[in-house]
């Protein structure tokens, strides 16, 4: 009888650790999910802040050209007037 006890308790131990060990592998399967699905939205999300960053740059850039342009044209009318 002490046998039939240990026997069943030596089953039941080596089922609650096959059960223990599918649970951390699904564990271990969906943390892997996750940790990819967050890199790949870290990677969208710089890929569009240096989009972003390129739209502020070229605006500023044209900002900064038209800002030229017209301090050229100020200093041209000026010169333009004082030679009249």
């Amino acid at each position: 009888m002490e046998e039939r006890i240990e026997r069943e308790r030596k089953v039941w131990n080596e089922h609650k650790e096959l059960l223990l060990a599918g649970e951390r592998a699904k564990f271990e399967e969906d943390k892997t999910r996750s940790l990819k699905d967050l890199q790949d939205k870290l990677k969208l999300e710089q890929e569009h802040c240096q989009r972003l960053e390129q739209k502020l740059y070229d605006t500023q850039m044209v900002r900064n050209t038209n800002k030229i342009k017209f301090i050229s044209l100020f200093f041209f009318f000026v010169n333009q007037t004082k030679k009249n």
